[in-house]
């Protein structure tokens, strides 16, 4: 009983196992039929690709030999007639030269005719000289002779008198050539002078009163008398004046100095100090000290009192160094300047400016820090002007926009290991169903194995250089997709570009166009005027992209010139 059921179970078991393979099998084998045909019409779609692909390549191939046809049968007819036009100078010059030579035969011939005449001029001569032998035996003549004799050497004498004169006078404006006039000297003496006045005065000055202050402390403190008060003052400042000169000295072979401005302050507030004690006495009310030198009591006198004479005394000796350490170090300033080890002035940013552009104005300024070469505000406003643009496209390609044309998206290190590629989705769509949107993206899903790399969280950056470049740049092929961006149902139904050749076409003209276009700047500034800065100046190219037209322009120039 048991078994019979059991074995009626197995029969059911068996029979719905049977019945669910077939199932399995039909459905298995729809899915196969349905995979194959796809495959087929992928394979169809390929082939049409690759055969759209072929015919757009035979044509390009045809239009550009028609090109190079073109551009042979113009070379040939531009030689024909370079060959015509050399035949036509050739034959030009030579009948200007038998010209030439029909004109100095006629010429040799007048000659001719002109010592025939001259010949006949000396018969004449001598015929007047027989004459004039015969009248000189006259004595009147003689004396006629005689007086016109010493009237002509008179004359000579005079002539050659200022014929020396006139030689002195040219030697003396030869000599005086390309040198300044009296006036000119006397200009510029003045003007020399009137400058180291403009420096000696302002800063002997203050010296001058300070020397009064330590007469007045060597004869009142020390008990000195006039002549060598005048000598003690003339010590203590000139001593000052030659450290400060060796401080000066030691900046102008590059050293810091610092001894001797430690120095010169020292003395300087030593002066200082004598002037305010020398100046800062008072009498004491009330009482009585004999004077001996003057005979007679007199109220005793205290110092260290703050006086405006004392006051004046002490800031007169400080001023005149104060002075000088200014004008001396508006002088190392300038050769450290001029010798590129202190940053030359920057360009000065109107308050206008930074009120209404502080971004433009804030970048315009960093700028002009770090790069010397901005020396005009036209320049470092320029040049914040391509690094804000430069700034909002990497934002906009980081926010998942395109970058520009100008842009060449680069790898970060170049490896061509596939697990140092980063990570990105794809998301696949069917073009061939009636409802695109029929498939659902995974996220999870790479597009390529997990790899531990160290570049696998990084991502393509753009570094622009200014040049033109195909559509997507040669870092990604054209319709690769960037990390995180789908492919949009446009992009799924792109059919294959037709216009590469055209576009190869217009970078080519675009190029030709710049190097025109800085060729036009030699012929009007002159090809050793025309640098790279007035490039980017008058152009607005990038710097690579101007550096480049500038070699490419400076090499046609001097083929042409040579040529």
């Amino acid at each position: 009983m048991i078994l019979a059921a059991a074995a009626a179970e197995a029969g059911h078991v068996s029979a719905r196992a049977e019945a669910e393979a077939v199932r399995i099998r039909g459905q298995a084998g729809r899915e196969a039929s349905q995979v194959r045909e796809d495959a087929g019409r992928e394979k169809d779609a390929a082939r049409q690709t690759a055969a759209r692909v072929r015919r757009l390549a035979e044509e390009d191939i045809e239009r550009l030999r028609a090109t190079a046809a073109d551009d042979a049968e113009r070379l040939t007819r531009t030689a024909r007639e370079e060959a015509e036009r050399i035949v036509a100078s050739a034959r030009a010059r030579t009948e200007a030269g038998l010209k030439e030579a029909e004109e100095a035969l006629d010429r040799a011939r007048a000659r001719e005719a002109d010592a025939e005449v001259t010949l006949k001029a000396a018969d004449d001569m001598v015929k007047e000289a027989a004459a004039r032998m015969a009248r000189a035996s006259n004595r009147t003549e003689q004396r006629i002779k005689r007086r016109n004799l010493r009237h002509e050497a008179r004359e000579e004498r005079r002539e050659a008198r200022e014929a020396r004169r006139c030689r002195v006078r040219d030697q003396q404006a030869a000599a005086r050539a390309g040198k300044p006039t009296r006036t000119e000297r006397l200009k510029l003496f003045v003007l020399v002078n009137a400058e180291r006045l403009l420096v000696v005065l302002p800063i002997t000055a203050p010296m001058a009163v300070a020397w009064t202050g330590q007469a007045g402390f060597a004869q009142d403190i020390l008990g000195w008398v006039t002549p060598w008060t005048i000598l003690f003052a003339a010590a203590f400042e000139l001593s000052t004046a030659f450290v400060g000169w060796m401080y000066h000295q030691a900046r102008k072979d590059g050293d810091a100095g610092t001894l001797y401005r430690i120095a010169t302050w020292v003395f300087a507030m030593g002066a200082a100090v004598m002037n305010f004690w020398h100046a800062s006495g008072e009498p004491t009310p009330g009482t009585r000290v004999w004077d001996e030198s003057a005979r007679r009591w007199v109220e005793e006198v205290t110092y260290w009192h703050f006086t405006p004479k004392a006051v004046a005394f002490a800031t007169m000796s400080i001023v005149g160094m104060a002075l000088w350490e200014l004008y001396a170090t508006l002088l190392h300033r300038r050769a450290l300047r001029r010798d590129g080890k202190v940053a030359q002035a920057r360009p000065s940013i109107g308050l206008v400016r930074w009120f209404r552009y502080p971004r433009h104005s804030f970048t315009a300024w960093s700028l002009a820090i770090t790069d010397a070469s901005l020396s005009t505000l036209n320049r470092a406003w320029f040049a914040a002007e391509r690094e804000l643009v430069h700034r909002r496209n990497l934002e906009s390609a980081r926010r998942g926009s395109p970058l520009p044309a100008t842009y060449r998206v680069l790898p970060l290190n170049g490896s061509a290991n596939p697990g140092q590629v980063p990570d990105f989705f794809v998301n696949l769509v069917r073009t061939d169903l009636a409802n695109p949107g029929q498939g659902e993206p995974n996220a999870n899903r790479r597009a390529l194995p997990s790899s531990s790399g160290a570049n696998r969280a990084g991502a393509n950056q753009g570094s622009g250089n200014g040049e033109p470049e195909l559509v997507g740049g040669p870092g990604r092929t054209k319709g690769e997709l960037a990390p995180g961006q789908g492919l949009n149902r446009r992009d799924a139904n792109r059919e294959p570009a037709a216009d590469g050749t055209t576009n190869l076409m217009t970078r080519s003209q675009q190029q030709r166009e710049q190097v025109q276009e800085v060729l036009n700047l030699m012929d009007e500034l002159g090809f050793e005027n025309v640098k790279l800065q007035v490039v980017q100046d008058r152009t607005g190219m990038t710097k690579t992209t101007a550096y480049h037209r500038l070699t490419d322009a400076r090499r046609i120039y001097e083929t042409r010139a040579t040529g």
